[in-house]
């Protein structure tokens, strides 16, 4: 099964669009094999079952004191393709605001021998589903963390594949987080295959937002209360179509039950959209820039440029850390 993951996988990252030299497999295999290449992650090696097979580790404040309050929130980041997670935090600015201000940090892992390219596997049934593969490996590392630290709130934010997979955990276990942030991702469900999942990155989902989100109540039937979500994207993305973000921000904005026609002011070279009188939802579009983690390298500690890694007039993490951290 392994294997079939890994060809069709290295089949979709050439279908993307992306060449030899901007996913350097082996490099990314020389990086994942010590999860640990940013010295203030900790491993994190017991957290029950891992059919997903993949790596964890976790960044501890050393007080969670902040202005005399306990702080216990987490925030999990999910990496794009042929990315290390734990360098994504660094290079996004999420590392030094979790530093900064006192909040802990899980960063799920893929591996080449679970992945080609490094991606999660958000488009199989075998990892998307509820309580299986992936999704269930990287809920029990937030079960394990959240029991073992005491920390109470939990935050998700992904970018591409890894946004892909935050949209299936934020649909299927909407009681474990507060609220959530997918950029340049993809909406659950939008594909269970190969071949659809081409065909949403490219064209997006061939479902309406009310037929989405009609999918998602009948897996979580009496819930009445969703996390808020944050969803960026940039309009210059030629791997995963803006469509997609439009789509989810609907999608969303039907679970939460508020007006489908969204409040939008015109930001400095963005576009930001709000669903429902509490921002349940927004939709950031980001003018001219391209697929990847948007940073701010003028402002401190707004982040760096990396591959997939982009400049922007706004740094999401520190945008997301300012709604989701007090």
């Amino acid at each position: 099964m392994q294997n079939i993951k890994v060809n069709t996988y290295l089949l979709m990252t050439l279908v993307m669009g992306l060449s030899a030299t901007s996913v350097d497999v082996q490099s990314i295999e020389a990086e994942t094999k010590n999860v640990n290449t940013v010295t203030d992650f900790t491993s994190l090696t017991h957290f029950g079952d891992n059919p997903g097979e993949l790596l964890a580790s976790v960044y501890l404040p050393k007080t969670k004191m902040v202005n005399n309050k306990q702080q216990n929130k987490l925030v999990v980041l999910l990496h794009g393709c042929g990315q290390n997670g734990e360098t994504l935090s660094s290079q996004s600015g999420l590392l030094d605001l979790a530093k900064s201000h006192q909040f802990s940090l899980l960063i799920p892992q893929q591996v080449s021998t679970n992945n080609a390219t490094a991606c999660f596997n958000w488009f199989s049934q075998q990892d998307q589903q509820i309580e299986q593969g992936e999704s269930l490996s990287i809920m029990n590392m937030i079960r394990t963390v959240q029991s073992k630290f005491k920390l109470e709130q939990v935050y998700i934010v992904g970018l591409s594949a890894g946004g892909a997979m935050a949209s299936n955990l934020l649909s299927q276990y909407p009681g474990s987080f507060e609220a959530g942030a997918i950029i340049a991702g993809i909406p659950f469900p939008c594909a269970d295959n190969l071949v659809k999942a081409i065909s949403c990155m490219k064209s997006g989902s061939d479902l309406s937002a009310k037929q989405q989100a009609d999918r998602i109540m009948e897996l979580n039937k009496g819930v009445k209360q969703w996390p808020k979500l944050t969803i960026i994207s940039g309009s210059a993305d030629g791997i995963v179509n803006p469509k997609n973000s439009l789509d989810m921000a609907q999608q969303w904005s039907q679970l939460h039950q508020v007006s489908e026609q969204p409040q939008t002011q015109k930001g400095t070279n963005m576009t930001i959209s709000y669903w429902g009188d509490t921002k349940n939802v927004e939709l950031i579009e980001l003018d001219n820039i391209g697929h990847g983690f948007p940073v701010n390298p003028n402002i401190e500690g707004g982040g760096t440029v990396a591959p997939f890694v982009v400049a922007s007039d706004l740094s999401a993490a520190q945008y997301l850390v300012g709604k989701w951290i007090n």
